[in-house]
C-alpha cells in the first residue's frame, strides 16, 4: 500500500486540504512510508486512527535510538534537569508573555494607587507642623465613586524659619489662597501633608478599597500565567526526571492524533496517542502533546520510557524539548539555550515586580529652601504665620497654638 503513493511523504504540504467533520472517500487517503493513512489539514498531517493497520508489537523493527540509551541508573545532568524544569516550550513561552503582559496591569492599578503608601499612612503618627498657603487644587481626572481626586500644593514657612512646598491628595476640594495646617509624619523631615488628606493619590481608604476590588480580577490571569510559565513545567520536569533515569525503553506506535483544544500562537496543539509492549508483553496505550506534530510522527516507532510499577507513567523522547540530547552510554545533557526565555521572562517579570512596590510606596516629599518658593509671586507664605485668632496677627510658631472652633485652618480638609 505504501507504493501506491510514496510521493505523499515528500509533499504533504500540496495536497488539498480536507474537512476532518466529513466522511473520507479513498482518494482522500493517503499513505506514508510505513503504511500509516493520513490526511492534511491545514497543511499539518493527521494520522487516520480508525484506519491504522493492525501492528504485531512484539516483531517492530528496533529503532536505532534505543541503541543509544545507556542501562539504568542513567546521568540527567544538572542542565538537563533545569531545562526540564523551567525550559523553554511553546506552552511555557506563552505562559512567559501572559505573566509579563499581566504584571503590567498590577504596576499600573497597585503602583499608581500607592497602596503601600496609603496603608503605611493609615498606620503612622502625624505631628501638627506649619500652617501653609493652598496654592493649587488641581483635579487629577480620576473619579471614585462619582468623587474626583485632587492634588493639594502648598507653600509655607516652616517652625526654624526655613520655606517649604508640599504636595498631598484629598477628595474634597478648597479655593487657592486658604490657610492650611501641615502635619508632619513622626519620624521624617520632610513627609509632610495637609491636614485630613493622604500622601496616597486616592487616600488611605479609597486606593485601598480599590485595589481590594481590582485585584482579585487581575490574580486571576496572573495565576493563569504562573501555571502555563511556571507550575506546569515544573510538574511535568518531576515526572519526567525519574522517567530517563529509571525508566524501562519501549517503543510507541502512533495510532490516532487530535487536537487538545488549545490554541499558541494560532497552532492547534495536537496530542499524538501511542501503543507500547511493556517488558511484560502487555500493551498499554499513552500520548505525547505538542505543535510539531511531524516531530512525534516522524519514525514507524517512537522510542519511549515509562515507569515499570506504572506503565501509565511515561515520556516519549521526541516529546523532550529539542536542547534535550542523548549521551549514548550515559544519560542525558543539555543546552543552556533553552533557558534563555524563561530567563528573560523571569528577568522581566520580577522587574515589574520591582517597579510595583516602587511606585505603590512611593511617597511625595516636601522641598525645604532658605528662599521663599515661587509660589510667593502669588501667594505670600509668610502670611500664614498670622493666626487670625492672635489679636497682635504677629508672626508665631503656629503648631503651639491652641485652636478654636472659628479658626479655618483647624478643621479637617475632609
Amino acid at each position: 500500500m505504501s507504493a501506491e503513493r510514496p510521493d505523499a511523504i515528500e509533499s504533504p504540504l500540496n495536497v488539498p486540504q480536507i474537512d476532518p467533520n466529513e466522511p473520507l472517500t479513498s482518494a482522500e487517503r493517503q499513505f506514508d512510508a510505513q503504511g500509516r493513512p493520513f490526511v492534511v489539514v491545514d497543511g499539518r498531517r493527521y494520522v487516520l486512527a480508525e484506519d491504522e493497520p493492525d501492528v504485531d508489537l512484539a516483531s517492530l523493527p528496533e529503532n536505532p535510538k534505543l541503541a543509544e540509551l545507556p542501562p539504568v541508573p542513567r546521568d540527567v545532568s544538572t542542565t538537563a534537569k533545569l531545562v526540564l524544569l523551567f525550559g523553554s516550550t511553546a506552552t511555557s513561552t506563552f505562559g512567559w508573555f501572559w505573566l509579563c503582559f499581566s504584571m503590567i496591569f498590577v504596576v499600573v492599578f497597585f503602583g499608581t494607587t500607592r497602596v503601600g503608601t496609603a496603608l503605611l499612612d493609615r498606620g503612622a503618627t502625624w505631628e501638627p507642623f506649619a500652617i501653609a498657603t493652598l496654592v493649587a487644587c488641581d483635579d487629577g481626572n480620576v473619579e471614585i465613586n462619582g468623587r474626583s481626586a485632587y492634588r493639594w500644593k502648598f507653600a509655607g514657612q516652616a517652625p526654624d524659619g526655613s520655606y517649604f512646598e508640599g504636595v498631598s491628595h484629598s477628595f474634597a476640594y478648597r479655593e487657592p489662597g486658604q490657610l492650611v495646617a501641615v502635619e508632619k509624619k513622626a519620624g521624617t523631615t520632610d513627609v509632610l501633608r495637609a491636614e485630613g488628606t493622604s500622601t496616597a493619590p486616592f487616600g488611605d481608604s479609597l486606593g485601598s478599597l480599590f485595589f481590594v476590588a481590582t485585584f482579585p480580577f487581575l490574580s486571576i490571569f496572573l495565576f493563569i500565567g504562573v501555571c502555563l510559565a511556571i507550575i506546569g513545567p515544573v510538574r511535568r520536569g518531576l515526572r519526567t526526571i525519574p522517567l530517563l533515569r529509571s525508566g524501562a525503553p519501549a517503543q510507541g506506535v502512533p495510532v490516532d492524533v487530535s487536537p487538545t483544544g488549545t490554541w499558541i500562537n494560532g497552532r492547534d496543539e495536537m496530542e499524538v496517542t501511542y501503543r507500547f509492549q511493556a517488558v511484560n508483553g502487555a500493551e498499554f496505550e499513552t500520548s505525547a502533546r505538542g505543535l510539531n506534530i511531524d516531530r512525534l510522527t516522524d519514525d514507524p516507532a517512537e522510542v519511549l520510557l515509562y515507569d515499570p510499577e506504572n506503565p501509565k507513567r511515561t515520556v516519549v523522547l521526541d516529546e523532550l524539548p529539542k536542547s534535550v540530547k542523548t549521551v549514548p552510554g550515559k544519560g542525558f545533557t543539555a543546552r543552556p539555550f533553552g533557558l534563555i526565555f524563561p530567563l528573560i521572562g523571569a528577568v522581566v517579570c520580577l522587574a515589574e515586580v520591582g517597579y510595583a512596590l516602587k511606585l505603590s510606596f512611593q511617597t511625595d516629599r516636601a522641598v525645604f529652601s532658605t528662599e521663599p518658593p515661587t509660589a510667593a509671586a502669588q501667594f505670600d507664605p509668610s502670611a500664614a504665620l498670622n493666626c487670625p485668632d492672635c489679636e497682635s496677627g504677629t508672626p508665631h510658631n503656629h503648631s503651639q497654638h491652641v485652636h478654636t472652633d472659628a479658626c479655618d485652618h483647624s478643621h479637617d480638609a475632609e
